[in-house]
């Protein structure tokens, strides 16, 4: 996606953390980064994707760059969370705050 922007980069040298991937892999079933986010840090995303689609259907880009920035932001916080503990939380189904180690370096 980014390659057109910077074709001087070899994007696929760079390395990566796919951190809702590492954890399926490690639950053996998807968890959202909304239950991940508000177990672990206790903050909570500002909206989600069908908010963002009905933003940009009214046209309300900057509503939309918003929401993006904060998703990147409590993201990045997470992924430090996790780098730097070895673990992170999430929510269960029924609601209960569970641990779950990661290896995110």
């Amino acid at each position: 996606m980014l390659q057109p922007y910077a074709p001087e980069v070899r994007f696929a040298s760079i390395p990566t953390v796919d951190m809702l991937l590492d954890l399926q892999k490690n639950l053996g079933f998807r968890i959202g980064l909304d239950s991940i986010a508000s177990a672990t840090l206790g903050a909570a995303k500002t909206a989600d994707g069908v908010q963002a689609v009905e933003w940009f259907r009214e046209g309300q880009l900057e509503k939309i760059a918003e929401y993006c920035k904060a998703d990147v932001e409590i993201t990045r916080r997470v992924y430090e969370f996790g780098r730097d503990n070895g673990y992170i939380f999430y929510k269960s189904k029924l609601g209960s705050k569970l641990k779950v180690a990661v290896q995110w370096k």
